[in-house]
Formats: C-alpha cells, structure tokens, sequence
C-alpha cells in the first residue's frame, strides 16, 4: 500500500513566471514556501516514483537536490513527468526536509512546475545545452510534432506544435492554421477539451484565405469535428451538434462525423428531455466499462442561496415519489477495478484524516482535469471547502490553470461520494463499504438531512437521484450523507468526523430530546437485538421457534420503550427496523396473510411511514419516512399476503409501490427479486424467473433452468391449499405452468408432458375429471381468456402425438366451445388452429 501525504497547506503561484525573481538551491530555506521567487534546475538522472515523481536536479552554480512532484496522476510514466536532461522552473518552490533525512524541492501544486524549452530565454547559459539545433522553424517543428504523434508520443508532438506557433511567421498563415488544427488532436488525447476546442476553433480557415484553394473545405471539416468532439466531451452537446451539422456541409459522405453526430443528438434527448432506458444502460454497464457515453439531465432542479447551509439544491417542478430528480455524469471517479494493483492511504495532515482506497486517486485526477480546463476547474472550486483559505480562482497563469491541491481536497473530502465499482444493486451481494469515489458536482449541493426527500443510486459513473417522498416546486432537496444509526451519538460523530456538521433534522431533533437513562437503555437494546439477529436467520424458509419468537417480542419492547411519548409519534424509530422484518419474514413463513400485512405495517411504521388499507385502497403517507431496503422486503410481503387473500387490486399497486421504492434505492429494477430471494415473495420469484428466461418455443431451455422452474411451481402450490383438481383459478400459476408445459415437450416422456398440458388449465379454473377415455370438464370457476383457448388446443395436440385421439377430439371440441363463448360464434377459429 502507497502513502500519500497531503502536507500542510500553502498558496500555489499565481505570479507569472516573467515576474519572479530566480533563486537558487544554496538560497533555500528549509519549511518554507519561497514567495516571489523562482527557482530554475536541469534534471540528470532518470525519474522514479513512489508516492511522489522525484529526480535529481541541479542549478546553475551546479549544486544539487531532489525534485519531488506530487499530486499527478499515477498512470502518467515518470519519464513524461520529469524527463532526463530537462529544465524546469518550479515557482514559488517550498523546500523541504524528508521522511529519509534529506532534503526535497517539493511540488504539491503541479501548477507551479514548468518545463522550459532550451531556447528560452530565461534558462542561464550554464544550464543550456551546448549544441542547440538552429533553423527549426514552424515548418520544421510541424513535421517534428506530427512524427511524434505518429509515434504515440503526444507530449513530444504538442510541445512541437506550440513551438512552431511560436515562431510561426505572419507570413505563414496557412502553416499556424495547420499547426492549431493539429495540436486540437492531441489535446484531445491529453483531455484539455477546453484547449482543444479553442485550437480547433482557430484553425479555421476563412474563406477570404485564397491560399488554402479547393483543400479549405477538408480543412475547416476536420477542425470543426475536432471541436465537436471537444464539445461533446465537456458535455456542451448543442454546440457539439452544431459543429458536426457543419462539417457534413462540408464533407457529406464523413462517416466518423455522422456516428458522432447520432450520438450527439442521442446525448442531447438525454440531457433536454431526460429520456434514458436505464435497464440497458444497466445491461451495459461492467467493471472494465463502468466510465459510460451518456449525458447529464439537471432540468428540474436549480442551485440557489436559502438553504439551510447557505445554498442548496431546488426543485423547479413538482416530482412524484420514485421520479427521476436528476442523472448526472462525474465530473471525476476513481474505481477501485482500475486499481486493484495499487492502494493507496491518503493521509491530510490539515484535517488529521486518514482515507484508503482511491481517495488519493480521485485527487490526482481531479487536480489533472483542472490544470488545462479552466471552466470546469470553477465549477469544482465553487463548491464548499469548509472555510478554507485562501481560496483560488482557477486563472490561467503561463498556459495553465492555477490550482490549489489543498483546496480541491478540502472540496474532495466535503463533497464526493462512495460509489459501487459498477452498480447500486450489485451492492447488495456485497455490503462492505466500496472503496471507488467520486465527485458529481451538481448532485453535491444536495444538503443532508437524515430523512431526506431523494436517495442516490449508481450505474457506472452516472449518479441517478430520485424523489423518495413527493417533492413540490420550490422545495429544497435533501437526502442522508449515511445511513441513521439506532443510537443517536453513532450518527452525529458520523457527520462530525466526515462532513464537519451537526445534523439539526426533524429526527436528530426528537433524539437529542431523549434522556441519558433512555440512551443507555437503547445503547444495551442494540447489543442485544444485533446479538439475536446475528443468531436468527431472516428467512421465510428457516421456521422460528417459539423461544426464539418470545425473545424477539421481549427484545421489540425493550428498544420500543425507548421511544417516548409525542416525540416519535410519526418519525422513524430505526432501533425497532430490522427486527420488526425479522419477525414479519418469520409471519410470512408460519401465519396467515392477516398477520403477515399487520407485521409489514409495523415495519412501515418504523421507518416513519403511516399506511391505511380502506378497501382495495392503499395510502402510505411518506411525510416522515426513511427509506431503506427494509421497506420494500415489508411492502412485497403484504403483496403476497393480499394475493393470497384474493385482494388482488392491493396485491397489485403493493406491488407496484415496492417496485417503486426499489427503483428509487437501486435505480433500477435489474436484481428485483433477484438478490436475496429468500426474502422475497414467491410471486415475484416467478416474474423475474419468467423475465429472464426466453419462451421456450424460441429457445429451449437446460435442463436445470427447468428444474428451477419446477422447484417455483412447486413452492407456489403450496401457497394453496386446495385439493389438486376442481380448484379455483391460479393467475400466478397460470404463465409458469404454461412456460413448463412447453419446455417438457421433447424432453419428458410424453405422459409428463400430457400432465403438465392439463395442469395448465387447471390453474386456469378449469375442473378435469377422466372416466376411461371420456373427459368431464368443469368450468364454474374458469378464467377464460384467448390463452385458455390456446393451452386447451396444446392439450389437445399433445394428446394426440400420445395416440391418444379420442381424448384430443374431446379436448379440440373443448376448445371451440370456449372459443364460441369467448367470441360468440365458432367460425374462424379452424382457421386460427389450422383444422382442415
């Protein structure tokens, strides 16, 4: 594991080179950060890195020190850093004694390191070369620079081309058009969209520029894609658009340009109309690609001052519970899948924090994306530092952006985010803290309450926040920075230790109202009920003894007591959460339906939320609610429940509000039912079973996935508990028995498959009595619809391939008998089947 150290603070430059005064090694002063001055050194030896980039420098009076540049990214090689034989001016340098009992000319602000060229005219002659190449004009730094791009060497070619700017002659105006349009492409690999734009931008030749003849057109083309692709990549999509539009005036038949262009427009839906298919951007999505071409959709919401910490987040219309409030794209992510190979420690010896994982990572980058993108280095430096001072501007000060290291991880460690390596849902499998961080800015102005109003969700580097409760116009959006401990100093020393604040919500305020003797009383309720559930599977499938019920209800007492009076009368009590879904699973795998709804009540209670059941009416008012995943495991209970009371219309907007708030917590509905099935409903066992599994007449399917269904059917009839035939009908029963019928044909003896094909409509409500060879059916309690037609003909079909054709004939008349009662006449249906 690598250390990275953020040393105590100090200001970068911000004084042109021209202005300060050279100094030398002998006239360092140790601890200190040399204002006004500038030292200029030639490396010779070549670079390693460690934690920093380090080689050995000298001056010119020839004495000798070490180099050490923090802060870069780690990918960049050491040589492209701090090159052999190369002469740099660090500004302001700060000089320094080392962990090895050295002494170090230490960069923190890479802003403040420059490489001069040879020719400049503030290198000392002592440290110039002797044999310096004359006669390299632009013409020849263009050739240079563009051999050097060839090679995959960009550094080399972009500091060719911006010399050949240099020196480029008025009289060559067609050279300097050339040689911006060219450094526009390797700013582009070097991410400096803001530079590349403007060079592309540039190099656009006018048409009153006679010189560049018919090629004007391929020229101008090629600069304009060059820009739009800049654009595209600092998400500016209509100008991006527009570039391409102009382009394809030019050159019509440009293939690259067209794909860009669909693209562009595809982003621009996105970002406008904040139209996304988030299932396949999730199918997409994977921890080699996690970093995803999609757009950012910030319409409905606004920054602006009044809220409760300055500024915050507002909404600009009204937002339903489970709508999408905003998707953003990171301004900056570090996964921990890019570097599993190395971890670092980031230690900030200003805020005494210690952080593991890729905080240093996510640091290096961001301050790299700033150095050569003014703008979107004032979008990051506008957010809150936690009082830091001074504070940078993000000018431009010989060719790059000023920027602060210490600043930009002040903002790093008030602002970013913890985020999966590829999706929310993923996190379910695995509940260990994820190591990949981020920064999404505009998501950062979302002030924290513990109850909030939205919740996030990830896919790749897309941070998709939804409305937990219902938001109405101009509202403030909030949302938890952690989850809420049962014990309410957990939670505050959370906030404290990592965001700096004392959380003043409506539930931090009724806990900060409860007295020592209660808190003492919770602290000892949550050893003992976390001791109980760690012994106590919550599993419908794994019965509880009625010891172990007993203690739950002691133990359920003992934490409810600690919550008195008025206070939480409507608030959450999340020291009663997890136990009330312990023993609502354990309701769900023993008691009947009544009681399961009763207990997933209780556990909507818990998490604040007030639920009415008036008929086939459901309201659940979310004023007060916390949102977690126990809240849907409670709501899909009592979906079961009601189905299996017959309350189908409540069976089917609980449903439809458990899919909702799963959506909210994950995003979206990939691993529904998937993840920890055994405390999902069976039913919803079944549909995701049938979701992800192709019909079997377009694929057949293994034999273990047909066993998996079997095992599914299996559970779901003893959901029921009606004798095996004359049985009402089994809607949930219905799509799977069909999906087995099917499957079996060609793989089962064809007894199997004959029963399955009966079974089908037996779940339909069909009665089937055999006499010898003569059938009775029964269809007083029948669910007639054009696919018990179709499982009747099924039947039919499969007894007769059985030589069975006295019981097909009966069932093929069966068959049009429902078809005449479906459609009131018989004709057509011979066609439908292909009877002769």
């Amino acid at each position: 594991m690598r250390t990275c150290i953020v040393s105590f603070a100090y200001p970068p430059s911000t004084t042109p080179l021209e202005k300060l005064q050279q100094i030398t090694l002998s006239q360092l002063k140790l601890e200190t950060n040399h204002t006004g001055k500038a030292l200029i050194v030639r490396t010779f030896d070549h670079p390693l890195r460690h934690v920093a980039t380090q080689n050995i420098v000298e001056d010119k009076e020839g004495n000798v020190g070490r180099l050490s540049v923090y802060n870069l990214d780690p990918s960049m090689p050491p040589k492209t850093i701090l090159p052999k034989g190369a002469i740099f001016t660090i500004k302001e340098p700060y000089y320094k004694a080392t962990a090895d009992g050295g002494y170090s000319v230490r960069v923190d602000h890479p802003s403040d390191l420059l490489q001069l060229d040879v020719e400049d005219p503030l290198v000392p002659a002592e440290l110039a070369p002797r044999l310096v190449e004359i006669d390299r004009d632009a013409a020849f730094l263009k050739k240079e620079g563009t051999a050097a791009y060839l090679k995959g060497d960009y550094l080399a070619a972009v500091k060719a081309y911006t010399k050949g700017l240099a020196v480029c002659t008025d009289q060559e105006a067609s050279l300097r058009f050339d040689l911006y349009r060219n450094r526009a492409i390797v700013n582009l690999y070097f991410c400096r969209y803001e530079y590349a734009c403007s060079d592309a931008l540039v190099s656009l030749i006018p048409d009153s520029f006679e010189e560049a003849g018919d090629r004007r057109e391929g020229f101008n083309s090629k600069a304009l894609y060059r820009a739009g692709r800049a654009e595209y990549h600092l998400e500016n999509f209509t100008a991006a658009k527009n570039h391409f539009e102009q382009a394809l005036t030019l050159t019509p038949e440009d293939g690259d340009c067209k794909r860009e262009l669909v693209k562009t427009k595809e982003r621009l839906q996105e970002q406008t109309k904040g139209i996304f298919d988030f299932t396949a951007i999730s199918n997409s999505a994977t921890a080699k690609r996690n970093k995803l071409d999609h757009a950012s959709y910030l319409e409905k919401v606004e920054v602006r001052a009044g809220g409760v910490c300055g500024r915050g987040l507002f909404a600009r219309c009204d937002i339903k519970a489970g709508d999408v409030i905003l998707v953003e794209k990171a301004y900056c992510v570090a996964f921990s899948s890019e570097t599993s190979t190395e971890t670092y420690l980031i230690m900030n010896l200003n805020t005494n924090r210690m952080e593991s994982g890729t905080h240093a990572t996510r640091l290096f980058r961001t301050v790299g994306k700033m150095l050569y993108n003014q703008a979107q280095a004032k979008r990051l430096l506008d957010l809150g530092d936690g009082g830091y001072s001074p504070k940078c501007t993000a000018q431009v000060t010989d060719g790059v952006v000023t920027v602060d290291t210490f600043q930009t991880q002040a903002i790093l460690e008030r602002k970013g985010f913890g985020c999966p390596t590829v999706r929310s849902c993923d996190d379910q499998v695995d509940t260990g803290s994820s190591s990949s961080t981020g920064v999404w800015i505009t998501a950062s102005y979302i002030n924290h309450a513990c109850a909030g109003n939205a919740w996030r969700s990830f896919i790749g580097d897309l941070m998709i926040v939804r409305a937990s409760k219902d938001v109405s116009k101009g509202s403030e959006l909030f949302m938890p920075y952690a989850m809420i401990e049962a014990e309410y100093n957990k939670t505050q020393e959370t906030l404290q230790k990592t965001w700096g604040f004392i959380c003043d919500c409506t539930i931090c305020g009724a806990e900060k109202q409860v007295s020592s003797s209660y808190r003492k009383l919770r602290q000892s309720a949550v050893k003992d009920i976390n001791a109980f559930l760690a012994d106590h599977r919550q599993s419908t499938s794994t019965p509880a003894s009625k010891a172990a019920i007993d203690n739950a209800v002691m133990l359920y007492s003992k934490m409810e007591s600690t919550y008195t009076g008025e206070l939480f009368k409507l608030l959450p009590r999340i020291g009663l959460v997890q136990l009330s879904l312990w023993i609502c699973t354990k309701q769900s795998g023993a008691s009947g339906p009544a009681k399961v709804v009763d207990a997933a009540i209780t556990v909507l209670r818990n998490l604040g939320c007030e639920v009415q059941l008036s008929g086939p009416n459901i309201t659940i008012d979310r004023t007060h609610g916390y949102l977690q995943p126990a809240a849907v495991h409670a709501v899909m209970y009592a979906a079961q429940a009601c189905f299996q009371q017959g309350k189908l219309d409540m069976y089917t907007e609980l449903k439809r509000i458990g899919k909702e708030m799963y959506v909210t917590l994950y995003g979206e509905l990939r691993a529904f039912g998937k993840t920890n099935t055994e405390t999902m409903p069976i039913v919803q066992q079944v549909e995701d079973f049938l979701n992800s599994h192709p019909h079997p007449r377009t694929q057949y399917p293994s034999l273990y996935t047909i066993y998996k269904a079997e095992k599914l059917c299996w559970k779901l009839e003893r959901e029921h508990d009606d004798a095996l035939f004359n049985k009402e009908a089994r809607p949930d029963l219905i799509k799977l028995s069909e999906w087995l019928a099917l499957s079996y044909l060609d793989k089962f003896s064809l007894s199997k498959v004959r029963r399955a094909a009966i079974d089908v409509l037996i779940n339909m409500g069909y009665g089937i009595s055999q006499a010898g060879t003569r059938l009775k059916f029964d269809r007083t309690n029948e669910l007639l619809e054009q696919r018990t037609i179709d499982a009747a003909m099924y039947a039919a079909y499969v007894y007769y391939i059985s030589g069975w054709e006295s019981e097909a004939n009966q069932l093929q008349d069966f068959a049009e008998e429902l078809y005449k009662t479906a459609y009131g006449e018989s004709r057509g249906f011979k066609e439908m089947y292909g009877i002769p």
